[in-house]
């Protein structure tokens, strides 16, 4: 068995700060590594138990949070927490720490960041702003961490700043079940089969006499995401783009500028789409593509164009949808499957408006 063969993927503090999402490592040095991730937890621990918090005042109103025994608190200002909690049970027996992020009642239902100014540390609003400018521009974890501290003085990794905003923006994937070997997804019809229909896989595996699934792709939420951006004035103001273009003085003529302009979508208008200011028209696009140079796995990406955003603006990269990504290692046989929670959930969203999907190659 070849050297890289054995390699494992390891996530403690120290692999986070070298590379955000860990890296692989030998079995041994994991071993290590989790070792030393533990006796950097307890340390914590005991460090913070000599100031033990009872409670935290979050509002005039006397509001507490109580916080257990276990549980690593560290206070920036009167209005916000950041709570580690160790939890030692994971799946992979593996200690893991988990950020949340606690702030004043009145404003934690918004998502905007900005809106968050007031309520989180100078140093945590820096470093968020600079951690988007780190993913913009791919900054790598060592030129960041110097970033950070000539900004702050301070070091805040990247595993913290992610947790931070998983709890600002409050988006996450869905991960489902799919074969092994990418046949299909056991969605709709094989929804509660046990063996692939293609290959005849088995879908799960036991461990600790659990079963769990041997392979899932991710789906990721169009409606989650127009809530986040219909919270924003101005984004919501460009997604009337489709609305003010239909009403131009030189619509319908021979002219064919943007998808509007298409015989298919005046077709659709005829039917009795596209009425509201506020019906979203999407781009579908389906493709695979080669995630190594040798090119012996496939990986497919389903994402839409928001056609409501001006033309400049659909398709820049923070503006695509990225819906699904199908990991591979082979090509579907049944694509259709892998649809099916994309289909199911625009059907939810047709009943509040009209969404019309129009898929190119």
């Amino acid at each position: 068995m070849s050297e890289k063969s054995t390699l494992v993927w390891c996530t403690c503090y120290k692999c986070q700060e070298t590379n955000e999402n860990g890296t692989y490592v030998s079995k041994s040095a994991r071993t290590r590594h989790r070792k030393k991730h533990k006796e950097h937890l307890d340390f914590l621990n005991k460090k913070n138990k000599k100031q033990k918090i009872e409670s935290i005042q979050i509002d005039d109103n006397d509001k507490a949070i109580q916080f257990d025994d276990n549980e690593e608190v560290i206070q920036f200002d009167n209005n916000e927490v950041i709570q580690f909690v160790t939890d030692s049970d994971s799946d992979n027996n593996q200690s893991s720490s988990e950020s949340l992020l606690t702030f004043n009642s009145e404003t934690e239902s918004n998502s905007s960041l900005e809106n968050f100014d007031n309520n989180i540390s100078n140093e945590i609003a820096t470093s968020l702003r600079l951690f988007e400018i780190k993913i913009k521009h791919n900054i790598t974890d060592a030129a960041f961490k110097e970033i950070i501290i000539a900004a702050n003085g301070t070091y805040i990794s990247s595993f913290i700043l992610k947790n931070i905003l998983q709890n600002i923006v409050s988006f996450e994937p869905i991960w489902i079940d799919m074969c092994i070997k990418t046949c299909c997804a056991f969605t709709g019809e094989y929804n509660t089969l046990d063996i692939c229909p293609y290959c005849k896989s088995e879908r799960y595996y036991m461990n600790k006499s659990e079963k769990k699934s041997r392979a899932q792709f991710m789906h990721f939420s169009l409606k989650d995401r127009f809530k986040i951006q219909y919270q924003d004035p101005e984004r919501a103001l460009q997604l009337q783009y489709q609305s003010k273009y239909v009403k131009k003085n030189e619509y319908n003529t021979n002219t064919i500028s943007d998808v509007f302009d298409s015989n298919h979508y005046k077709y659709l208008v005829q039917k009795g789409y596209f009425q509201d200011d506020h019906d979203i028209a999407l781009l579908g696009s389906v493709d695979g593509y080669q995630i190594f140079k040798q090119k012996c796995d496939d990986c497919w990406v389903i994402l839409f164009i928001n056609a409501n955003l001006p033309l400049e603006q659909r398709v820049k990269k923070n503006n695509l949808l990225v819906t699904s990504i199908i990991p591979g290692p082979n090509a579907p046989k049944n694509f259709n499957s892998f649809m099916t929670p994309i289909i199911e959930e625009l059907h939810i969203l047709e009943g509040n408006y009209f969404y019309y999907l129009i898929f190119f190659n």
